[in-house]
């Protein structure tokens, strides 16, 4: 230790000759045990009651939200369908009377009247209103999913569209299409609404038939043989016997419903349409393949590549497919197609045979109002909320219970609801519409089972094969806030299968679509291959470039925001430490980096050493002011350690979550002083020299990968959970190589009023809207997080070092350093984007004085690096 003469340093710094620290400073013992206690605190507040019990409420909200809305549209589908083919007298089938226990004599049902007279059967009659309000529901997710990926395609950067790509999907698609019209328009119609949805579970036949292909044709990567069993991983034989069963049992599904149908041009439709529905979700039971791999491996993989462009596309066809569909079936089932068609656009009455006998068609007003319509939008409406709300729970770690659980039991649900509102009708009879023919009812319930044996049959043994396929669904609860293409294999959903698209079309295993955007990227983000550097931990640096006049409730501020960030810290480490599922973990390691600007009073006539100046000494009595203001007075920071370096000095501490926190002091005269060289200082040590030292060449790229900084202002408030928002930002992208949050300016008087409005004005719509169209052009230093990886960039960390000469560049790059960082790294193809959920706080400037020359420098530098984006668009739109 050197004599402290030697260091001119404030007191609760000790002073050492070393250049490195060979060990962490050591209070008494009785300060070692009051920290001992304070971390046992910090672990028992891990898991606090009051967020379990929060979670607990939100996920049963969630459950709820699921269930009912795609409970809703399951009846309103039915509904819609069942009006299209009404029930009607006839010895010729019972597929329509579910056994023949659905009855038109109302009084049997309804035995506390004896007049019949206002129960004759009105159900002969088919309005042609029906028909378009089932069209709009199936056709909704198609609509949905054009306008999406159209603005995709006019407001974001998309890959070339593969031809042949895009005619396999165009071909695969359009026998989707017909079976949905098929199923939808011929097939469930001829059954009561009860025998109608155990029927629609007889579309998943060919996504286990794809899987044993896949799994026997296709060898595993190597990426997915060194994959161990987890406690919900399965072996590859099991895995082949569950598809296998899943197969067999669809298949025993499919004969008995073809058992009880009976008829044999409508088990023909049946047996076509089931195949052809099912073939939609081939996507999701194939593995993903490069260009050496199988056929359909292969489109798989060129389709993610391009799914933007496909997706437009085959959508606009899928709705003319549709159309197409619908007209000819109306037009075949009519007396001639010509009065057939007449009759579905409203043209005329005609005769519409079905299996049953012959109905009415055309404009019949059965229903009053627009009925249909408005069950129409109900269903639509209550479909998307049920998307929406199973994006959200697989996106919160909540899968297992407000995904798995609700989809699975609505079918069961449904079906047996059906059968007890079909016992009373009269309960969907308004005075505009008879929505479920009240004249029609059960009789006999008891004679159910005896009356649709093959059907209960079929019932049970189709709950089982979804069960055994979608089996992938109970693996994992869900990637913590992935994006919609993680989560799921396809846009949106089927419109006619809300339910059972969703089981589907959920991505069997999440990590593909990692292996999925590795192989789709360049070398400058490429993710590592091996597994072992795919799990190194993520390294967070809380680096204030800014340190300098900060006043002590400014620098208490920051100070109080790193103390919690270190708490929250070292929560999330014991709290994933008991976490099962790898995606649900949030652990960090966290390093605080504070720069100080000309921290040295300058030398005095017969002076060997510096002072530090007033700045530094009240930074260093903050600290124990901020610790004791986040964590009481239970814990005791421990003293800091000052070391000699060729910039100046460093202190470094240790706070109380066994993570480091470091004041660089720099000599203006020894280094170059101004916010960007302390920008650069920090960069080229934390991802140059430190990451190189610890990892070396071979461990170097995965390790940028997942280091993030997170630039800071001297006086900057904000919470653990902003960061956490920023990093789960980035983490859903390698491509994102910056994000913001929200900035809140405080302060008193009128100039922080004018800029409060300001500032909001510019978060909710600049930065949102060049968020949504584009890219943010600038991500604030007082609070934005980046990636590593993309700051080593050759063209960004090594051009931001540039010197400036000439008048231009010194506007570009030192009046406006944080928009040039951020325009470097648009130009090299990363993304900056903005998050809402993250907020900090700022002072901003109280008078005009110092408003004026914090604008004087910004206004100049925004004009000369949006100029600059201008000038290179070609360059910046091509990456």
């Amino acid at each position: 230790m050197a004599d402290e003469s030697e260091f001119k340093t404030p007191p609760r710094v000790t002073n050492f000759h070393e250049k490195t620290l060979k060990k962490e400073p050591k209070g008494n013992d009785e300060d070692d045990g009051e920290n001992q206690k304070f971390k046992i605190k910090l672990k028992s507040s891990a898991f606090p009651l009051d967020e379990k019990i929060l979670k607990i409420i939100f996920a049963i909200f969630l459950l709820i939200i699921v269930f009912g809305s795609c409970f809703i549209a399951r009846i309103t589908l039915h509904i819609l369908i069942w009006h299209i083919t009404p029930p009607i007298e006839t010895q010729d089938s019972v597929i329509n009377t579910l056994g023949g226990l659905l009855v038109s004599n109302c009084s049997i049902c309804d035995t506390s009247t004896s007049n019949t007279t206002t129960c004759l059967p009105h159900s002969a009659a088919v309005d042609n209103t029906w028909i378009w309000a089932l069209f709009l529901v199936i056709s909704a997710p198609y609509f949905l999913t054009f306008f999406s990926t159209l603005f995709r395609l006019c407001f974001k950067s998309n890959a070339p569209l593969n031809c042949g790509v895009l005619l396999a999907v165009l071909l695969i698609e359009t026998i989707h299409s017909i079976g949905i019209s098929i199923l939808a328009f011929l097939v469930l119609p001829a059954f009561d609404p009860a025998s109608a949805s155990v029927v629609y579970l007889a579309v998943a036949v060919i996504p286990p038939l794809i899987d044993i292909i896949d799994k026997t044709v296709n060898e595993p990567e190597e990426d997915d043989k060194r994959k161990e069993k987890s406690t919900c991983s399965e072996t590859s034989k099991f895995s082949f016997l569950f598809a296998i069963f899943g197969l067999l049992l669809q298949i025993v599904g499919i004969v008995l419903i073809a058992l009880y149908i009976k008829i044999g041009w409508l088990m023909g439709m049946f047996f076509m349409s089931a195949i052809f529905t099912s073939i939609k979700y081939w996507e999701n039971f194939v593995a993903i393949g490069g260009d050496n791999s199988k056929f359909l491996c292969r489109v798989k993989w060129e389709l993610h590549k391009g799914r933007t462009k496909v997706a437009c596309l085959v959508n606009i066809w899928k709705i003319f497919v549709t159309f197409i569909a619908v007209m000819i079936i109306f037009s075949v089932q009519g007396q001639d197609s010509t009065s057939g068609l007449k009759s579905l656009f409203n043209s005329g009455i005609s005769t519409l045979t079905s299996a049953f006998g012959d109905h009415t068609f055309g404009n019949n007003p059965i229903c009053k109002n627009r009925a249909p319509f408005i069950v129409a939008v109900i269903s639509i409406c209550c479909e998307y909320l049920c998307y929406k709300a199973s994006k959200t729970v697989c996106v919160i770690n909540c899968q297992r219970v407000g995904f798995s659980i609700p989809l699975v039991v609505v079918p069961i649900v449904t079906t047996l609801t059906l059968v007890s509102i079909m016992h009373q009708p009269e309960i969907l009879k308004f005075s505009s519409c008879d929505l479920l023919f009240s004249t029609w009812c059960v009789k006999g319930i008891d004679q159910l089972i005896g009356n649709c044996t093959e059907l209960f049959a079929a019932f049970f043994v189709l709950i089982v094969s979804i069960l055994l396929i979608t089996r992938h669904i109970w693996k994992v609860n869900g990637y913590k806030h992935g994006e919609t293409a993680r989560m799921f294999v396809s846009n949106f959903y089927c419109g006619l299968f809300i339910d059972l698209s969703l089981l589907l079309n959920r991505r069997r295993n999440d990590k593909e679509y990692n292996r999925i955007f590795s192989k789709d990227t360049d070398t400058k983000i490429q993710t590592a291959k091996d597994e072992k550097e795919q799990k190194q931990p993520k390294m967070l640096y809380a680096c204030c470039a800014t340190m300098w006049h900060e006043t002590a409730n400014e620098m208490t501020q920051l100070l109080k925001s790193i103390f919690k960030l270190d708490a929250n810290q070292f929560r999330n480490k014991i709290k994933d430490d008991l976490l099962m599922d790898e995606d649900a973990k949030e652990d960090y390691d966290l390093e605080a980096q504070v720069f100080f600007d000309d921290a040295f009073i300058p030398l005095k006539d017969g002076e060997k050493y510096p002072e530090v100046n007033s700045y530094v000494k009240t930074f260093i009595d903050c600290i124990y002011v901020a610790g004791r203001e986040v964590h009481g007075d239970e814990v005791k920071v421990d003293d800091g350690t000052m070391f000699r370096t060729p910039y100046g000095a460093r202190i470094e501490w240790a706070l109380p979550g066994e993570n480091k926190m470091v004041a660089h002091l720099k000599d203006k005269t020894k280094i170059r002083h101004k916010k960007r060289w302390s920008q650069v200082m920090y960069m080229y040590y934390i991802l140059q020299w430190c990451i190189q030292e610890k990892y070396g060449d071979n461990g170097k790229q995965a390790a940028l990968d997942n280091t993030y900084l997170l630039a800071l202002d001297g006086d900057v408030d904000f919470e653990p959970e902003a960061v956490l928002s920023l990093m789960r930002r980035m983490n859903k992208s390698k491509i994102v190589g910056a994000a913001c949050g929200r900035i809140h300016p405080i302060g008193s008087g009128p100039m922080v009023w004018y800029q409060k409005f300001e500032y909001a004005i510019s978060h909710w719509l600049q930065k949102a809207t060049e968020h949504v169209i584009g890219c943010v052009l600038c991500s604030p230093g007082c609070f934005s997080l980046f990636r590593g990886s993309a700051l080593m960039h050759p063209e960004v960390l090594q051009k931001y070092t540039t010197i400036a000469n000439e008048a231009q560049h010194y506007v570009q790059y030192d009046q406006g350093e944080d928009r040039w960082l951020c325009t470097l790294l648009l130009k090299q193809g990363w993304k900056v984007e903005y998050c809402a959920e993250s907020d900090a706080y700022t002072f901003a400037p109280e008078g005009f004085y110092e408003f004026y020359n914090q604008r004087r420098r910004w206004t100049p530098s925004t004009m000369a690096n949006i100029l600059d984006i201008i000038l290179d668009w070609k360059t910046s739109q091509r990456k």
